[in-house]
Parts: C-alpha cells; sequence; structure tokens
C-alpha cells in the first residue's frame, strides 16, 4: 500500500489521468471495506469507483469514453 505523500500527491492525479482502469487506482489506496465521507455523502468502494470514470482526462479535452 503506498504511503501516507503517495495518498496525498497521486490519489488525486492517478483517477483523472491514468489509464488504469478506476478500481485498480481505489484498491491501491483504499481497503475493500471503505467508507469515505464528504459533505455528507459517503461512498463505498462501488460509488467511489463510479464516480472516479467520469472524471477522467481526456487529450483533446472532455472526458475519456469507457
Amino acid at each position: 500500500m503506498p504511503g501516507f505523500h503517495a495518498f496525498l500527491t497521486r490519489l488525486p492525479y492517478e483517477p483523472a489521468f491514468s489509464q488504469e482502469d478506476p478500481a485498480t487506482i481505489v484498491d491501491r489506496y483504499y481497503t475493500p471495506d471503505l467508507e469515505y465521507r464528504n459533505d455528507g455523502i459517503t461512498f463505498d468502494r462501488q460509488r467511489l469507483i463510479d464516480h472516479v470514470g467520469p472524471a477522467r482526462f481526456a487529450p483533446g479535452g472532455g472526458t475519456a469514453e469507457r
């Protein structure tokens, strides 16, 4: 599992710019039983994966097709 520095610096970058599967990225930084809470919204593993996918950067602008 990556260290805290990678969590703060790589995790924001990887979902947007990596070509890796979003599930692989989430699994690298979180345990399978995660519950991530932000602004009153709770994300479990699958909801976080689903949330990451549409935010992907595509060369030339827009989002990447999945």
